[in-house]
């Protein structure tokens, strides 16, 4: 199984909807699939069949299907706008 430091810091802390904005704005570098598979609590195929339809945001680099947190953090927070003031809020708590 794999574990990113990442997928241990957020959500366990912070319970919720929000936790997924927060996990991808605390990774650092692109996201691979089997990242965001995790981050997601989805399979792989389920993250690929997303990108290749256009549902997330995603890059092929060197052939390798990844992810830009940021584009994917932006995608979330516009897709889910409660889940982002959470986040929001819990982030200015952390400050």
């Amino acid at each position: 199984s794999h574990t990113s430091p990442s997928t241990l810091s957020f959500p366990h802390a912070y319970p919720g909807p929000w936790s997924l904005i927060l996990e991808i704005e605390a990774h650092r570098g692109l996201i691979s699939v089997i990242g965001l598979a995790a981050i997601l609590g989805r399979s792989k195929f389920t993250v690929y069949r997303m990108a290749n339809r256009k549902e997330i945001p995603s890059l092929i680099v060197g052939g390798s299907r990844c992810f830009e947190p940021a584009a994917l953090a932006a995608h979330y927070r516009k897709k889910y706008p409660a889940s982002a003031a959470a986040a929001n809020r819990i982030t200015n708590m952390a400050a």
